[in-house]
């Protein structure tokens, strides 16, 4: 995919996925197939349905939420998460600030829960504030509960 990273335009990312939920609405027999296909493809779940958050968009006039688009890196890390777990291995990252990594692991722990019901993770930060306070943007387990928000529902 082409994406112009300088310039975004999410709006066919989210025309593209506004396609396969009206696909999914009208023909809801793809959706046990489509769940057992993305509960083996993690990264491929993140990129077609998980979306960001970033409120500090909206002083520049953009729109906070955009669409998860994931580059190499992001994949191999995902990759990484995934070995780890299905290893029984811990695994530490260490970070530099913007670089996305905090929502990236949310993303990938997020969608592990979904898929895997018994799944159990853990978090850690250099400061305990910024694990969980509910209603704070930079902490982690914010970025957890907004992932999964930002997820489509299905309508009854």
């Amino acid at each position: 995919m082409n994406f112009d990273w300088a310039n975004p335009d999410y709006s066919p990312i989210f025309l593209e996925r506004s396609k396969r939920i009206i696909q999914m609405q009208n023909n809801p027999s793809l959706v046990p197939a489509l769940k057992e296909y993305y509960k083996n493809h993690i990264v491929e779940f993140i990129n077609d349905w998980g979306c960001t958050f970033d409120p500090r968009l909206v002083t520049k006039g953009q729109e906070p939420t955009c669409p998860f688009i994931l580059f190499p890196r992001q994949k191999e890390f995902v990759a990484w998460i995934l070995e780890r777990w299905k290893k029984g291995q811990r695994g530490l990252a260490e970070k530099s600030r913007d670089v996305g990594m905090t929502w990236l692991a949310a993303a990938t722990v997020s969608s592990l829960f979904l898929f895997y019901p018994q799944f159990v993770g853990g978090f850690g930060s250099r400061k305990e504030d910024l694990v969980d306070r509910a209603e704070d943007p930079d902490t982690i387990f914010w970025k957890i509960r907004k992932f999964i928000e930002l997820l489509p529902t299905r309508s009854e």
